[in-house]
Parts: C-alpha cells; structure tokens; sequence
C-alpha cells in the first residue's frame, strides 16, 4: 500500500529538491 505512497511522496521531494527556494 505505501510503496505508491512513499513512490509519490520520492517525486515530490525530488521537484520541491530541484525547485530554487
């Protein structure tokens, strides 16, 4: 169940990551 969870929340962090604060 928290494989696509943890997957969405991976992708999130990796743009929030990249993204210039």
């Amino acid at each position: 169940m928290y494989d696509r969870v943890l997957a969405g929340v991976a992708v999130v962090t990796r743009k929030l990551g990249c993204a210039p604060h």
